[in-house]
């Protein structure tokens, strides 16, 4: 596919710059069918920061395919996400999460997005979820988290840039997740990408 100068014009004019490369892309259907997600991601990715210095490249990748993020990810990024919602985290639980990730017949699935020095600075985990009353299933997006000191960066974009082809590819016609309702940061990058919350509530059963 080739990016011409009008496309990187209408890219910086787009409300969202990462929805337009994503749909100028997706147009593309055969070569949307030969690329898998990650292929898809980079490749948006590298369109994007095509006049962009080095240090503000940032790609999203599936875990799988990133061993370092077994180590670089779990002492940092995945205690502090537990952190931001009062979770206590131990090796235990932590060790449980990462056998999922890296076992490829789990359902759980992992995305990481990484820095120009390889630094993986957020993460994704999203799973299949199956919606009785279509008769499919769709993602369901279960937990988010980018690193402070990399929020604003277009780690968050990058993460749903490729959730957002995980999704084509797995062929689910929609992602679900929730948030807490004072989430203003967030919420505020969720309503960019969607078309704003559902009507739906969440309840929770805790057994005792």
């Amino acid at each position: 596919m080739r990016i011409t100068l009008a496309d990187r014009f209408k890219a910086l004019l787009a409300r969202d710059e990462y929805s337009y490369w994503f749909a100028l892309i997706t147009d593309d259907e055969k070569k949307l069918r030969r690329m898998d997600s990650w292929e898809l991601a980079r490749l948006i990715h590298e369109e994007t920061v095509h006049s962009s210095s080095p240090e503000k490249r940032i790609v999203a990748e599936h875990f799988l395919q990133v061993r370092i993020a077994k180590i670089q990810s779990r002492a940092t990024l995945f205690n502090g996400y537990a952190d931001f919602y009062g979770v206590p985290m131990d090796d235990s639980t932590a060790d449980k999460v990462w056998g999922w990730l890296l076992d490829p017949s789990h359902v759980l699935e992992g995305l990481v997005v990484r820095d120009a020095s390889s630094t993986i600075v957020g993460f994704a985990h999203v799973r299949a979820c199956p919606r009785s009353l279509g008769g499919c299933d769709v993602g369901f997006l279960d937990d988010m988290y980018v690193a402070p000191d990399a929020r604003g960066s277009g780690a968050s974009d990058a993460l749903f840039v490729a959730l957002r082809a995980l999704a084509a590819e797995r062929g689910w016609p929609a992602v679900r997740w929730i948030t807490q309702h004072f989430n203003e940061r967030g919420r505020a990058f969720y309503d960019r990408h969607t078309s704003g919350p559902s009507d739906f509530i969440m309840y929770q059963w805790k057994q005792d």
